[in-house]
């Protein structure tokens, strides 16, 4: 039952793999380019300075940040640019260039907070804290041809919108750790391969294949077929390691395809409004040049609060699905755990950080590319509690190419 209890989780977090840092409870909140920044950690006054958490200020500006815990040491990075900070000195470093900060840097909640100044003079954005309101305005505008991170994104979303058809491929790998009560922690590595091809608006057809995992125990018929799904509007096909294609008792709730052709066929502005809404942050990251082509670089972040409103919403209409499938395969076992209430619990105790990078094409404006980098950390039920961690990258090619979608005429429900 530990297993099951651990691909359902798996599960729900390839339904639920956007979000974000939380919200910290209390303390002042920092506004980046006027948006109310999630934080896990407050500022804090210390000896009459200001300090302020790097990771959700500088991710939020778009810069990557690299953690060597045997030095202590924090190398922060965006296109050519490269800083560094260490817990417990002044001395950071910019370009190369030495700077001496105000106040060391500390570890606080497991996270590094430091002076305001750094963001200033290093990060190069106009910072100033308001007392009455208790804010500190953190503001960075970048261009690229005149256009803002989120108007790049628009433009981008209007000319994928236009698209007929496409290609993608990508590669994801995932750490999963487990911790259950008067048993050994597990963990489980997985090398994933995924290819695809869609037609928009409304069909996609994706085989995953397992290219490896670290469990001696995973069914090797797994290994040697992918698995493949179709989708076509709300309704799920599916083939297992190449078996013949069944129809899903378990579809799309309404509101999610509701959600995803509002995306697509909005205006720049209606775009943009949207991806407030649901929580985003995008910056730019630096251009970058792959195989001589050039890209815009995006980098977003998700508002973990503001996503949980939009998912609780739309789990509610899969839960039931999710548990009548699940009641189904476990027909003649004993369920230890209602699994309904465990999605739920689920959604209120995750911790969840979850970015992606946006590479637009500058000639032709369509996102060639896109890659992940997340962590999730849930309890599950009986004092256990799970953290996966997974990285990945896909690829979009032959745009507006024939594509070849499955034939699933005369298929029945499984």
């Amino acid at each position: 039952m530990k297993r099951k209890m651990i691909l359902m989780m798996s599960l729900m977090i390839s339904l639920l793999a956007f979000c974000a840092i939380g919200l910290a409870d209390e303390g002042p909140s920092i506004v980046i380019n006027g948006t109310i920044l999630p934080c896990d950690v407050a500022p804090v006054a210390q000896s009459d300075e200001m300090l302020v958490p790097l990771r959700a200020i500088s991710e939020s500006l778009g810069w990557d940040l690299l953690w060597d815990g045997e030095k202590q040491e924090i190398t922060i990075i965006k296109g050519d640019d490269v800083m560094v900070v260490t817990i417990g000195n002044t001395e950071a470093t910019v370009n190369g260039k030495t700077i001496i900060l105000p106040q060391q840097p500390v570890i606080v909640e497991g996270h590094t907070i430091l002076p305001l100044e750094f963001i200033r003079e290093a990060l190069g954005a106009e910072a100033s804290w308001d007392e009455a309101k208790q804010v500190f305005n953190i503001d960075k505008l970048e261009y690229r041809e005149d256009l803002l991170p989120e108007e790049m994104l628009a433009k981008s979303n209007k000319i994928m919108a236009d698209t007929k058809t496409y290609k993608y491929q990508g590669n994801f790998d995932m750490d999963i750790f487990t911790s259950f009560p008067q048993s050994e922690d597990g963990q489980i590595k997985m090398a994933m391969e995924m290819n695809g091809q869609a037609r928009m608006p409304d069909e996609s057809y994706v085989s995953v294949k397992y290219n490896s995992v670290s469990d001696p125990n995973f069914p090797q018929e797994m290994l040697a077929q992918p698995t493949e799904t179709y989708l076509n509007k709300n309704v799920i096909y599916q083939r297992m390691f190449g078996g013949p294609w069944q129809k899903m008792d378990l579809e799309i709730p309404g509101e999610l395809m509701n959600m995803n052709n509002s995306l697509q066929n909005s205006s720049p502005q209606e775009y943009i409004d949207q991806i407030k809404q649901y929580g985003l942050f995008p910056a730019y990251a630096g251009d970058k040049t792959i195989e001589g082509q050039s890209y815009y670089v995006i980098k977003v972040k998700l508002d973990e609060e503001k996503y949980k409103e939009v998912m609780k919403a739309s789990m509610d209409l899969a839960k039931q699905q999710v548990m009548d499938q699940t009641a189904e395969q476990n027909e003649g076992e004993e369920m230890p755990v209602d699994f309904g209430q465990m999605i739920s619990q689920m959604l209120d105790s995750m911790s969840m950080n979850y970015g992606y990078k946006m590479y637009v094409n500058t000639d032709t404006y369509f996102m060639d590319r896109i890659d992940f980098d997340g962590a999730v950390t849930m309890a599950l039920p009986e004092q256990a509690t799970m953290r996966t961690h997974f990285t990945g990258s896909m690829n979009m090619y032959d745009i507006n190419q024939p594509v070849e979608m499955p034939d699933v005429s005369g298929i029945t429900n499984n």
